[in-house]
């Protein structure tokens, strides 16, 4: 007689008891937020046609969707994403509406990839979208409800990056990038996977000057100066209008500005502990001090980014974890 099968698949988990209510407990909280500033609930369905996935406004490549099919013959998609479905939505239901919309989502999604690090491939989103809306002000008030967001989760410490999608589609246009290969960079450079970036371009035989360019994409982080650097780099109207209007809505909103200046200040202190401690502590302290701030670290990050980040070799890193296993 068989056992019943009682583990989940690879990429899902069960959650439950004191875990769960901390869950919806937060999923309250940041719903509270989003409700204050004006964002008006929405429910879209769990799968949808894979049209609505396309790559123009997806962001998930079509190989890690969870594709089936009807019995019509349609092929349907679980989405990876909201922001396809609110885009929809917004041209089924609003399309003579002259005024900014507003919708606010919550909601499991999932993605078909074996390249987890640390996610899981079904996950909860709870998030916002405001259509119809272009000004900079508009950027400004997402920026302010996100703040208010985390604060509102527990959340003290933290940093928020802000960019603009646009500028990167800049670079991959000039460097004659399919969409797929462009959507596959991105993840690249999000995950921070340097090697793996430049083993993609080379692979695609995009021009050198062009990889060199689209990497250096990995050192745009910082305060406003990053801007003039990320701007010294390209030459086409696409890219430059973006960092255009990344500055203008450092220079016009002052909270924005503010929250800048107390970025770039954090990241002075920060490199600042860092010098100091590969000036004066081994390796081991260092890791160990990380995993004291960090302590998920290792399930969520790639541990040549992690030595990387400690001043040694991967190797040093292997024998630093083996030893306090």
């Amino acid at each position: 007689m068989s056992r019943p099968l009682i583990h989940t698949p690879e990429g899902v988990r069960d959650i439950y008891g004191a875990e769960y209510w901390r869950k919806l407990t937060v999923e309250d909280r940041l719903h509270h937020v989003l409700s204050s500033f004006g964002y008006q609930d929405i429910q879209t369905p769990t799968f949808e046609f894979f049209d609505v996935f396309g790559s123009s406004i997806g962001t998930t490549p079509s190989r890690e969707l969870y594709k089936f099919f009807d019995k019509e013959g349609n092929t349907l998609v679980l989405r990876p994403d909201f922001t396809p479905s609110m885009a929809r939505c917004a041209a089924k239901y609003f399309m003579g509406e002259k005024l900014p919309i507003r919708f606010s989502y919550q909601g499991n999604t999932f993605t078909n990839t074996s390249n987890l690090r640390g996610r899981l491939k079904e996950a909860t989103q709870l998030g916002a979208e405001l259509i119809q809306e272009p000004s900079v002000q508009a950027d400004g008030e997402m920026i302010a409800m996100l703040v208010e967001a985390l604060k509102a989760a527990g959340l003290e410490d933290f940093q928020v990056s802000v960019g603009h999608v646009e500028y990167f589609k800049g670079l991959c246009s000039l460097a004659g990038l399919d969409e797929e290969t462009e959507l596959e960079l991105r993840e690249l450079i999000s995950s921070k996977n340097f090697f793996g970036a430049q083993e993609l371009l080379e692979n695609r035989q995009v021009r050198r000057d062009y990889v060199q360019v689209l990497l250096k994409v990995y050192d745009l982080f910082g305060s406003v100066s990053i801007l003039n650097l990320a701007k010294s780099l390209v030459d086409n109207e696409r890219s430059l209008q973006a960092v255009e209007r990344l500055q203008e809505l450092y220079l016009n909103d002052i909270h924005i500005a503010n929250w800048g200046r107390r970025y770039a200040e954090c990241a002075c202190i920060k490199s600042e502990k860092l010098f100091i401690a590969r000036q004066f502590k081994t390796s081991l302290e260092r890791y160990r001090e990380l995993l004291g701030e960090y302590p998920d670290i290792v399930q969520r990050v790639q541990l040549g980014i992690i030595a990387s980040y400690l001043g040694i070799s991967q190797v040093s890193l292997s024998r630093i974890r083996a030893r306090i296993r």
